[in-house]
């Protein structure tokens, strides 16, 4: 399967977790454009699974095995 250059699906978008009392973040899901990262966290508010759990968006600024 190729992909042009207007298909990149690189998961660049992060939600991670934390609980109130710790400061150790917790892997949620990845995803391919914030729109769908945005979603998902308003959607895991919504549902409040767990009390004192907030979530972060984690975005990918840099490539490290990149040049320039």
């Amino acid at each position: 399967m190729s992909l042009n250059n207007s298909e990149d699906r690189t998961t660049k978008y992060i939600i991670m977790g934390k609980f109130n009392h710790s400061n150790k973040f917790i892997f949620e899901k990845q995803f391919i454009n914030k729109r769908s990262a945005d979603a998902y966290a308003e959607l895991m508010n919504e549902n409040k699974e767990h009390d004192g759990y907030e979530y972060f968006l984690f975005e990918q600024s840099k490539a490290y095995n990149l040049e320039n």
